[in-house]
């Protein structure tokens, strides 16, 4: 990484009657990216260390280049990952970027990953998740994690059997 590289190729584009003009699949990077895989991977690499900005900064690239990586991960993520039943999930509301404004995180608590984020911190966004949520995730949920915000109690009331037996408070907030 000493040396800035820059790879120069006229991909093919091809005429299909159906899909129309597209550009020939390149095995060195993603359809829609001007980066290569392999640069690609040391992007996400940084995340793990600084900021998006601070990433943009080191490598010489745009905030908007350095979102484009990360959004793409994000999608080749999310369809590896398979759905399996949730037992265990909690749920928080967090500001974003010290405004008034929030994200609902739901938290797969046993497979310690993010199952979703959430738009805002009303009690339609969190009934969003559990109206998309397959069936049998709901029905082998065991245990709810949740603050003591009205909107997400009623949520999840709404939402899962037996609730007074399955939701827990968050000990901070009981406190």
């Amino acid at each position: 990484m000493q040396y800035r590289t820059v790879l120069t190729a006229d991909v093919p584009r091809v005429q299909c009657k159906e899909h129309g003009v597209k550009q020939v699949v390149v095995p060195w990077a993603e359809p829609g990216s001007r980066l290569t895989a392999l640069f690609e991977s040391l992007v996400i690499d940084w995340f793990a260390e600084a900021s998006i900005s601070a990433v943009a900064k080191m490598l010489r690239m745009t905030w908007d280049e350095v979102d484009g990586v990360m959004s793409r991960a994000v999608v080749r993520g999310l369809a590896r990952r398979e759905s399996l039943p949730l037992r265990t999930i909690g749920v928080d509301e967090t500001s974003f970027q010290k405004r008034h404004e929030y994200v609902t995180v739901v938290y797969d608590t046993e497979r310690a990953r993010v199952q979703e984020v959430l738009d805002g911190r009303k009690q339609e966004d969190l009934e969003g998740f559990f109206w998309d949520a397959p069936l049998e995730h709901l029905l082998t949920l065991k245990y709810v994690s949740i603050d003591m915000w009205p909107a997400d109690v009623s949520a999840v009331a709404n939402h899962i059997e037996e609730p007074e037996k399955k939701i827990s408070f968050y000990r901070f907030h009981v406190a």
